[in-house]
C-alpha cells in the first residue's frame, strides 16, 4: 500500500517544523519508531519480520525500496517525501539510500531480534 499522507509545515524565521496528525488512522498499534540517515550510499533491511508490520515515511529525498512478499514477484518503489508504504510482516525488504537521505520507520511491534528473517533462503522456505 503506497499513499500520500497529509504532512502539515509550520514556518518560523528559525525552523520549519513538519508534523503529522491523525497518525493512528493510517496506522494501527504504533509501538516503536526510529529513523535512518544515511552518511553515504548503502543498502538497509535485507530481512524481514515474522510478525512486525512496518510503515516507511521518506523524510528527506527519493529512497528506492525493494520488497518481496511470500513468493510474489519482487517489487521497486521510489518512496516520495509526503508517501507512506505498509511493508507487511514476512516480506523481504531492501532500503537504497543515497547519502544524506532521511528515512521513518513506524512499526507495530516493540523490537525483538528473534522476529527477524535474516537468512534469504529461510525466508524463501516461508508459507502463507
Amino acid at each position: 500500500m503506497t499513499k500520500n499522507i497529509k504532512i502539515n509545515r509550520f514556518s518560523s524565521k528559525e525552523v520549519n517544523l513538519f508534523f503529522i496528525n491523525k497518525l493512528n488512522s493510517k496506522i494501527k498499534n504504533l509501538n516503536r519508531v526510529f529513523f535512518l540517515v544515511s552518511k553515504k550510499k548503502c543498502v538497509r533491511g535485507n530481512h524481514a519480520h515474522k510478525v512486525c508490520a512496518q510503515y516507511l515515511i521518506s523524510i528527506k529525498g527519493n529512497i528506492k525500496i525493494e520488497k518481496e512478499h511470500l513468493g510474489k514477484i519482487s517489487k521497486t518503489t521510489i518512496l516520495e517525501f509526503k508517501e507512506i508504504v505498509k511493508i507487511k510482516p514476512k516480506t523481504w525488504l531492501k532500503v537504497h539510500m543515497k547519502r544524506n537521505q532521511i528515512l521513518c520507520v513506524f512499526c507495530d511491534k516493540d523490537f525483538d531480534q528473534k522476529e527477524y528473517i535474516h537468512n534469504y533462503k529461510d525466508f524463501k522456505k516461508i508459507k502463507k
